[in-house]
C-alpha cells in the first residue's frame, strides 16, 4: 500500500541546502535523524520522492530574469571585488545577509525542485501530505534575496497549485466533497507561516486582488524586527475581502499560547475559505535558545510546538478533504531543527493513519517526550541527555 506520506530527498539535494551558510550542514543532520536514526519508526509509513532540481525556466516564473541570471552565474565570479560588480550584487541583495556561496546555482536548483517534486507527489491519489524541510524560504522576493532566502520555492509552489487541476489533486479515500470534476476551477491554496519572522515575500507575491491564495502569517513583528512587516493583524476585515491574515505574537510566548492560536485560526479560514491545499512554512527559529533570536524578541516554543501545529493542521485538512505541503523555514540551532522536523514528520504520519514501526498509531507527544536519539551518525551532537525532546 503507498503511503500517505511523501518525503521529498535526496543525497545531492542533501548536499546542496547543507552548504548554505545561514544552515551550514543543518540539512544532513535533520534527514539523518528522520531516515536513519528513526528509520525504523518510519519504515513503510514515508514514500521517498527524488527531487530534480529545476531550470532557469522554472526560477523565472516568479523571479525576475536578471535576477535569476545573476543567480546562477554569480559564484563563477566570487572572489570579483570591483565596484560595479559589488553594486550589482548589492543591488539584488546578495551581500551581507545573502552572500553569494561555492555551490549557490546547485543550491538554488535542487531547493526549488524539492519543493515542486513535493508539489507533484500530492496529485499520487492516496498521498494526503507531502514534506520537504530543506524548502520554505520565505523571505527571497521577485528580484532580490533577502533573510537567507535566494530562492522563493513557496511562491514557485504555490503558483504551480494554482495551475493544477482538481482532478489532479483528488485524494483516493477523501475525494473533494462536492466538488464537479468536469469543471473549470482552479485549486484554492491557505499558505500558513509558522516562522518566527513574518513572511513578507509570499504575502507580496499573492497581493489582491488575488481570489485563490490566502496568506497568514504567526510572527514577531515591531520596531527593529526582521523583515518590519507584518505589524497589522487586520482583525476589523472580513477575510472574504481580503487575501491575507496577520497574526503578530509578543515575545516570551510560549508553545501552548501558540498552538492554541495557530490552531483556532487555522480551523476558522479552512471553514470560511474551503482550501483544496493548506501550504505550511515551517521555520523553527522560534524554539527557545535559537542562537539567531536574542533572548529579549525570542518566543519560548518547545521543539515540539511546531509539530503539534502540524498535527492540528493535517487534521483540520482531512476534515476538509484537503492535502497539506509541509516545508522548512528557519531553524539555527542544528540539533534542534532536527529534533523539530522529526517529530513533525511523525505528527504527520500519525494524523493520515500511518503505522509507526513498533508502536501502532497515535502514540502521540507523551510517547516522543521520552524517546532517546537512536545512535546514527551525528549521535553526539544530541549530549547529554541524547533525548528527542529538548
Amino acid at each position: 500500500m503507498t503511503s500517505s506520506v511523501a518525503y521529498v530527498f535526496s543525497r545531492d539535494a542533501e548536499r546542496a541546502a547543507s552548504r548554505l551558510p545561514a544552515n551550514l550542514l543543518r540539512s544532513c543532520r535533520v534527514h539523518a535523524l528522520v531516515l536513519d536514526a528513526f528509520a525504523s519508526a518510519v519504515a513503510g509509513s514515508l514514500r521517498i520522492v527524488e527531487p530534480i532540481p529545476v531550470s532557469r525556466r522554472d526560477l523565472v516564473e516568479f523571479h525576475s530574469d536578471e535576477y535569476v541570471d545573476l543567480l546562477l552565474s554569480a559564484e563563477d565570479r566570487i572572489s570579483e571585488t570591483s565596484t560595479d560588480w559589488l553594486a550589482s550584487l548589492d543591488e539584488f541583495g546578495l551581500l551581507d545577509d545573502c552572500p553569494v556561496f561555492p555551490g549557490l546555482s546547485d543550491y538554488v536548483r535542487q531547493v526549488a525542485g524539492g519543493t515542486l517534486a513535493a508539489v507533484d507527489a500530492l496529485k499520487d491519489p492516496q498521498t494526503t501530505v507531502a514534506i520537504y524541510w530543506d524548502g520554505g524560504r520565505h523571505h527571497a522576493h521577485n528580484a532580490r534575496a533577502s533573510g537567507f532566502c535566494y530562492v522563493n520555492d513557496i511562491v514557485l509552489a504555490i503558483l504551480k497549485l494554482r495551475e493544477t487541476s482538481l482532478l489532479d489533486l483528488r485524494c483516493q479515500r477523501h475525494p473533494f466533497s462536492g466538488v464537479d470534476f468536469n469543471s473549470r476551477e482552479r485549486t484554492r491554496v491557505l499558505y500558513i507561516d509558522l516562522d518566527i519572522h513574518h513572511g513578507d515575500a509570499v504575502q507580496d507575491a499573492f497581493a489582491p486582488p488575488n481570489r485563490r491564495v490566502f496568506c497568514v502569517s504567526f510572527h514577531r513583528a515591531g520596531p527593529g524586527f526582521f523583515p518590519g512587516t507584518g505589524t497589522s493583524s487586520r482583525d476589523n476585515e472580513d477575510t472574504t475581502e481580503k487575501n491575507h491574515l496577520n497574526m503578530p505574537l509578543p515575545p516570551h510566548t510560549t508553545s501552548e499560547t501558540f498552538i492554541k492560536i495557530v490552531s483556532s485560526t487555522v480551523k476558522q479560514l479552512a471553514a470560511e475559505y474551503l482550501p483544496h491545499v493548506l501550504v505550511v512554512q515551517c521555520g523553527l527559529d522560534g524554539v527557545r535558545g535559537d542562537p539567531l533570536i536574542g533572548h529579549t524578541d525570542a518566543w519560548w516554543l518547545d521543539v515540539f510546538a511546531i509539530g503539534e501545529c502540524v498535527r492540528g493542521i493535517v487534521q483540520t485538512a482531512r476534515h476538509h478533504d484537503a492535502k497539506v505541503l509541509l516545508l522548512g523555514g528557519g531553524g539555527y540551532c542544528n540539533a534542534n531543527a532536527a529534533r523539530g522536523w522529526t517529530y513533525a514528520t511523525m505528527c504527520a504520519i500519525e494524523e493520515t493513519g500511518g503505522l509507526l514501526a513498533g508502536g501502532g498509531l497515535g502514540r502521540g507527544r507523551e510517547f516522543w517526550m521520552t524517546a532517546e536519539i537512536p545512535d546514527h551518525e551525528f549521535s553526539e551532537e544530541y549530549a547529554p541527555l541524547f533525548m528527542l525532546y529538548d
